[in-house]
């Protein structure tokens, strides 16, 4: 049994995750999402951010994509969520993930199911964090630095325009579970909106045998 108490999918229990791109807005395939919808996926996920680009994007809250070319993916995998009736996972949305980019990927959400008709529930995952309650938890000495990156200070705060957590598999897993249908979270590891629904569905974390047939022992 996995340690959620549910039991370990198999190989013919596999959880399929349909991931059209490397990013919103680089660039959705229309076709590949059939192709993809064919093999009757259990989700739809989709990471919208990334740090290679620099902090200026989180500064100030703006996308790196345009906002045509996000909207332009977004109805293709609004879509075709509402063909296969399976939830759509985006992390990180608008680049960085900050509170403003969520709600401006709601915002072409909304647009796109007003143009087309659609009716979905959206659930929405913030994830940036308040400057007063990091300094509070500093002084009580809950934040600790990953090297190499030095002691937090107040100061270092102070500089800061957002400063957003960084999300994991669980508020994903969460949304599904009350019926979301569409998921747009704060920063995110870029692997949770994969893993959120083979999780909820029992599978392992971090097991290679639960995930592998036919593996060699080890």
């Amino acid at each position: 049994m996995a340690k959620n108490g549910k039991r370990p999918a198999t190989h013919n229990e596999a959880t399929r995750v349909l991931v059209a791109s490397g990013v919103l807005g680089f660039g959705v395939s229309g076709a590949e999402l059939e192709k993809g919808l064919a093999m009757k996926p259990h989700a739809l996920a989709l990471d919208a951010g990334s740090t290679d680009s620099g902090p200026a994007y989180l500064a100030t809250g703006v996308s790196k994509y345009s906002r045509q070319a996000t909207k332009r993916d977004l109805a293709l995998l609004m879509r075709t969520r509402e063909k296969g009736k399976v939830p759509l996972l985006i992390g990180s949305c608008g680049t960085s993930g900050c509170d403003r980019a969520v709600d401006w990927t709601l915002d072409i959400v909304s647009e796109i199911a007003r143009e087309e008709g659609m009716s979905a529930r959206v659930a929405l995952l913030y994830s940036e964090q308040d400057g007063r309650e990091l300094k509070t938890r500093n002084k009580a000495g809950l934040v600790t630095p990953l090297e190499p990156a030095g002691a937090l200070t107040d100061e270092i705060i102070d500089k800061c325009s957002h400063i957003v957590g960084l999300l994991g598999p669980e508020p994903y897993i969460e949304a599904v579970r009350q019926g979301a249908d569409i998921v747009l979270g704060g920063r995110t590891t870029d692997t949770a909106v994969l893993a959120a629904v083979p999780l909820m569905r029992g599978a392992q974390a971090g097991s290679w045998r639960a995930c592998t047939a036919n593996s060699p022992s080890a």
